[in-house]
């Protein structure tokens, strides 16, 4: 599904070649989202601890005036975030080092934000380029990340895996950026952005090869830094 909304998002950009840049943009995203507090957290203490190394975002933006500097703003963006889980084999090899220990991640985090909100866009001195901001809210669905925790004694084999789940939550960015005009119908991009969220896991089911399964709840607070780099017309 997330595949078919950024595929029809992104031939419509294309079909909307006559969108007039004195009214707005509509672009194409990509750049890095680095994770910061608890969802970059990889300590094995941490119970919030979300494990998230830096990941990707691919989105699509669009601007449009309502005045002479504000207007609506909206985006679709997918993140994904593969999970550190160096720390989790370290602190179980010095607790107990006469067994072998490998944590291996079977998925990670992928999120989908869907928002909208406000922006404003304001010359640089007498330049075409524009000085944009925005503040927006919509909803976040995200993904938790599987992983598995296998230890090794002689011939003895045990393990255990944290299955993925999924979940919803509101979502909030504030953001700022600069467009620089490359054409008449074309324009370059250079953003950055700040996105919290908040969701509940509910029923994670943990697997044992010992016991059976069982399930978890928990919440992780997501946190990112977003940088972009987007074409647009």
């Amino acid at each position: 599904m997330r595949k078919i909304t950024l595929a029809f998002v992104s031939v419509f950009i294309l079909q909307t070649a006559a969108y007039s840049q004195s009214k707005g943009y509509i672009a194409l995203n990509i750049g890095p989202s680095v994770p910061v507090n608890d969802f970059k957290s990889s300590d094995p203490n941490n119970t919030n601890a979300g494990y998230a190394k830096t990941g990707f975002n691919l989105d699509v933006s669009a601007g449009y005036k309502l005045g002479k500097y504000l207007g609506l703003s909206g985006m679709i963006r997918h993140t994904a975030h593969n999970i550190e889980l160096q720390t989790i084999e370290t602190s179980l090899q010095n607790n107990y080092y006469q067994i072998g220990w490998q944590a291996t991640q079977q998925a990670g985090w992928d999120i989908m934000n869907y928002m909208v909100g406000g922006y404003g866009s304001f010359p640089v001195g007498k330049s075409s380029t524009t000085f944009d901001v925005r503040a927006m809210i919509g909803v976040l669905s995200a993904t938790s990340p599987a992983y598995t925790i296998t230890g090794t004694s002689g011939s003895a084999i045990a393990w255990a895996k944290q299955n993925s789940a999924s979940s919803s939550a509101i979502s909030n960015l504030i953001g700022c950026g600069f467009r620089f005009d490359a054409g008449k119908r074309t324009c370059v991009l250079l953003s950055l952005d700040y996105i919290v969220s908040e969701p509940e896991f509910k029923n994670v089911v943990l697997s044992y090869s010992f016991q059976g399964n069982e399930t978890t709840t928990f919440k992780e607070k997501i946190n990112t830094w977003n940088f972009g780099f987007g074409i647009g017309i």
